[in-house]
């Protein structure tokens, strides 16, 4: 009796650890994710660059420059000018490059101290990751930022390119995607978001735990002559009717469940 009492206070004793997840691999899409976002929210800048994959600098760059053209043709080019912390006019901005463009924008974010507190108080991990062929993942992250005795939670979905050997990160959406709305704002012939005609594609899942699956998918939202694409995730559980089909990754089940769970705007909104 004495050795079962000991067995079992042995095993209650590392019973936390054994549920505790486990780190992911080093140079996997998880773990470059995973590092790179504890950069940018503690201030480490050019290790965030180091991160970022060659080409999301450049489309980065590019996009920017775009967008200035777009507004100066308007006549004001402080719109976009001013977002870069030092930047005092359109000339200055085109001579940065993607590295010095990136380092003033946020510079720029982490001059309010509601932001900078909150990037500060954030961490992310990784849940998993769905590959795209040899090249692609689409990693599943978790944040959590605590501000006071508040706790928010939010899932987001980061795509990683191989360079070379190495995995490296896409530019989150939430860069990316505020760069397409102010294109569209500034076009000769503004344009809302088509909501109504979005159009989803299921590109797999990862499992947070044995019941939720996070189920990764692209939306594709028609934006006048272009479309507005992001990579986003929905946690689906049990109780979905879908779930069994979820869990094989049924193309067909799995596009039931996110037209039937993804919120969108309705049409009232977008005008």
């Amino acid at each position: 009796m004495r050795r079962i009492l000991i067995l079992l206070s042995v095993l209650l004793a590392a019973a936390p650890l054994l549920r505790a997840s486990a780190a992911p691999a080093a140079g996997s899409p998880e773990a470059v994710v995973e590092k790179a976002f504890d950069a940018l929210y503690h201030n480490r800048i050019p290790e965030f660059i180091q991160a970022l994959h060659p080409d999301a600098l450049k489309e980065f760059r590019s996009s920017i420059l775009e967008l200035l053209d777009l507004v100066a043709k308007k006549g004001h080019p402080e719109i976009l000018t001013e977002a870069f912390q030092g930047v005092a006019n359109a000339e200055e901005l085109k001579k940065l490059d993607a590295a010095a463009m990136l380092t003033a924008r946020f510079a720029n974010l982490t001059s309010s101290p509601r932001v900078k507190m909150s990037w500060e108080s954030t961490k992310v991990e990784a849940v998993g990751s769905v590959l795209d062929g040899q090249d692609r993942a689409y990693v599943v992250c978790r944040s959590k930022t605590t501000i006071g005795d508040v706790m928010i939670q939010r899932f987001s979905v980061v795509a990683a390119r191989k360079s070379g050997e190495d995995w490296k990160m896409s530019m989150p959406d939430e860069f990316t995607g505020e760069l397409a709305l102010m294109k569209q704002s500034v076009a000769e012939v503004p344009k809302p978001p088509n909501f109504a005609a979005t159009k989803f594609e299921p590109l797999g899942h990862v499992m947070d735990g044995k019941d939720a699956a996070m189920v990764v998918y692209r939306m594709e939202t028609p934006v006048g002559e272009t479309s507005l694409t992001r990579i986003n995730v929905l946690r689906s559980t049990p109780d979905d009717p879908e779930w069994a089909n979820v869990l094989k990754d049924e193309k067909a089940a799995t596009l039931e469940l996110l037209k039937r769970k993804v919120p969108l705007p309705q049409a009232s909104d977008a005008r």
